[in-house]
């Protein structure tokens, strides 16, 4: 390991009006391929939730709680202790262990052969990405200055944004190529399934990455006075009763979208397939490749945007700017379902796709900049606490329930896309303009 690598950051980088090196930048796109890495291991499955259905004759609401309860169990109750050891010990050793820990948990998701075995193995996943958001999160909050968070979370955000979509591609990739000799690798296990090497493989690939990490520089958590310095639980839970009219509608706004987000990437892909003639590959390729470009461009486009708004209008203009393409996004995923021709299913999940991240990305900067830095750990595993709960148990099950009522009409799972989906992510914009409205009438900490 280099030494520039493990000097920690001038705290002048930190400062308003100083630049910003590019061992800064370089940390944020390592942190990018981590969260991406996150993403494809949790969202493998979406695509082959079909050949799992069958393989072990399981129910949508059996696959529905694989797709979302399994993995959020541990990875939201185990996000409020993460962020407690975030705040206080190394970020880099503590994402080292987790990208090693969720990795060797995919690969076990890729061994097993009964629901029981693959909730546990889903469960452990959830268990190694609870850390990363939160150590990502005060990374970026203590390596770069207010003037340039919201630029550097929305790098950060591409690879949640994409990671669905390069999940679909990666898995159309596989697909494609297993049925021509690549499962003979795993001949020593016994006779495997497509998904089952699929998994294996993936999770293989993150046991080296890991090793990125090490190249990654610890920054000084930012200076506070004695009162604020290394505050508890308890302090933490204090400051969110404090300022609850904020955080409340903050964190609902996030949760809500995360069942949108969670609820419609576990079930469009079986919704193509079962509605329209095309296969799993064509599926996982073409939605893939929309959702990583949609994504993208949404990604670094709310960015630059909310760091112009950020610093030339009142901080309550970032969550009214992404509450107001949230709800835009609503509306595309309200109507995408329910249209006839799958051109125009394509078009508005890109649509959707490039307008979602927008919330994510002013609900995040919205945090950074209203949260004392010692906090930054905790509120950040607060904040994905609510949006797994919300997100991965509910929003996959939520849409299967409502398809499971709509059963025997002619297009059930588009219905519980449209209303599950489409709805919460309509009512997560609408909050997210209560919170510029608290921001109003609160008497703010101050900024950081």
């Amino acid at each position: 390991m280099s030494q520039a690598a493990s000097q920690p950051i001038a705290a002048a980088e930190r400062e308003e009006g100083a630049s910003v090196g590019i061992a800064a930048w370089l940390t944020v796109l390592i942190l990018t391929v981590f969260i991406l890495l996150s993403f494809i291991d949790r969202s493998a499955l979406n695509l082959l939730a079909g050949a799992v259905k069958t393989d072990l004759a399981l129910t949508d609401t059996e696959l529905s709680l694989l797709l979302g309860m399994a993995f959020s169990i541990f990875y939201s109750i185990v996000g409020i202790p993460g962020g407690y050891l975030v705040d206080r010990f190394s970020r880099r050793k503590l994402l080292f262990a987790a990208v090693i820990a969720w990795s060797s948990m995919t690969v076990v998701c890729g061994l097993a052969g009964s629901f029981g075995q693959l909730f546990v193995g889903r469960m452990g996943v959830g268990l190694g990405e609870a850390f990363i958001s939160p150590a990502a999160f005060s990374i970026i909050r203590d390596t770069f200055p207010k003037r340039l968070r919201a630029r550097a979370l929305s790098v950060y955000y591409i690879g949640s944004a994409c990671g669905s979509g390069a999940a679909l591609l990666a898995v159309g990739a596989l697909i494609g190529e297993l049925p021509r000799g690549g499962l003979d690798f795993m001949a020593p296990i016994g006779h495997v399934q497509p998904w089952q090497a699929v998994l294996t493989i993936i999770g293989l690939v993150g046991l080296p990455l890991s090793l990125l990490i090490w190249t990654v520089r610890e920054p000084h958590r930012q200076p506070v006075t004695s009162a604020e310095a290394s505050p508890g639980m308890a302090a933490a839970l204090r400051h969110l009763r404090r300022f609850g009219t904020l955080y409340g509608p903050l964190f609902l706004a996030q949760g809500f979208g995360g069942i949108a987000t969670a609820g419609s990437s576990a079930w469009i892909p079986s919704y193509i397939i079962r509605r329209f003639p095309i296969g799993m590959h064509e599926v996982g390729v073409t939605l893939g490749t929309i959702g990583v470009v949609a994504a993208f461009f949404g990604m670094m486009s709310s960015g630059y945007t909310l760091d112009q708004v950020g610093q030339r209008a009142a901080d309550r203009w970032l969550p009214v700017v992404g509450g107001g393409a949230v709800v835009c996004a609503g509306f595309c995923w309200i109507m995408a379902p329910l249209m006839p021709h799958l051109g125009m299913i394509w078009v508005l999940t890109g649509v959707a796709s490039f307008l979602t991240p927008w919330g994510a990305i002013a609900g995040a900067a919205t945090l950074t900049r209203v949260t004392p830095g010692p906090m930054m750990g905790k509120f950040t595993a607060i904040h994905f606490l609510v949006y797994n709960l919300m997100g991965y148990g509910i929003g996959p099950t939520l849409v299967a329930v409502i398809a499971d009522h709509y059963h025997g009409g002619t297009n059930p799972l588009g219905i519980g896309i449209s209303i599950g989906a489409g709805g919460a992510m309509l009512l997560g914009g609408l909050l997210l303009l209560l919170v510029a409205r608290s921001m109003d009438a609160t008497k703010l900490p101050a900024r950081m």
